[in-house]
């Protein structure tokens, strides 16, 4: 089987292992954007380049985003180590040779996507699930922890599953943990955009008064930093969340 002609391999380094494997990438003219909803999940026709976005390393089963596949403090390099490099059950009550959950989960991938490396649905769910379990050793931001966890309640949106409202309940959860404790101002995901995304995950979950609250708290802080784009579209969610809609 031949790889898709939007798709091309690129070799990678993996920071845990140091090994090199083929990433694969979507090329910018392969998929066409069909629309996108209020929490910016994007719809496209054909290829869908957000099942390609985690990076895994086939030795390690490292993963991660392939924009910040690399950038890792020492500490962190140090936990993922202790995870990602420990194949096997540390327990002298089970087989030695025996997975972790974690690497039964990598080379389940694998065997999925075989030699080709192509992506589905399924797949995907699976690669952002790695991701998850390698952000939650290294203890990752809770702001990266609700990206993953979104993208997976997207796909689920896409295979139109009810399995998508439990992972917008845990993406929610991780953004309201990052409203709290993280410094939000540094980069393009502001505190806005966060609170933003957490009113409208409670809409679509069907808490009306939770969204509206989290609505103004973005048009607070969107009104602060002058995110007028944010504040344009909160000012329509709130609208949507008090109709019920």
């Amino acid at each position: 089987m031949v790889l898709n002609s939007g798709l091309y391999r690129a070799n990678v380094t993996c920071p845990i292992c140091e090994r090199s494997f083929p990433a694969i990438k979507v090329k910018a003219t392969a998929y066409q954007l069909d629309h996108t909803d209020e929490d910016f999940c994007m719809h496209y026709t054909d290829l869908n380049p957000l099942l390609y976005e985690p990076w895994i390393c086939d030795n390690c089963g490292y993963t991660e985003f392939g924009v910040s596949f690399d950038k890792l403090s020492e500490i962190e390099k140090r936990k993922l180590q202790s995870f990602c490099l420990n194949k096997f059950v540390d327990d002298p009550n089970r087989s030695p040779f025996e997975l972790t959950d974690f690497h039964k989960s990598v080379y389940g991938l694998f065997d999925r996507i075989g030699d080709v490396g192509e992506r589905d649905n399924l797949s995907g769910i699976i690669a952002f699930n790695l991701m998850l379990s390698v952000l939650e050793a290294r203890n990752a931001p809770y702001s990266a922890r609700a990206k993953a966890a979104l993208r997976i309640a997207w796909i689920y949106r896409f295979m139109e599953d009810p399995l998508e409202t439990e992972h917008l309940e845990i993406a929610a959860d991780y953004f309201s943990k990052a409203f709290e404790t993280e410094d939000l101002d540094d980069g393009k995901f502001d505190s806005a955009t966060c609170a933003y995304m957490i009113g409208e995950l409670d809409r679509r979950l069907g808490k009306k008064t939770e969204a509206v609250e989290w609505f103004g708290r973005a048009l607070i802080a969107a009104q602060k930093s002058d995110n007028k784009t944010i504040a344009a579209k909160t000012r329509d969610q709130i609208q949507e969340a008090k109709s019920g809609r």
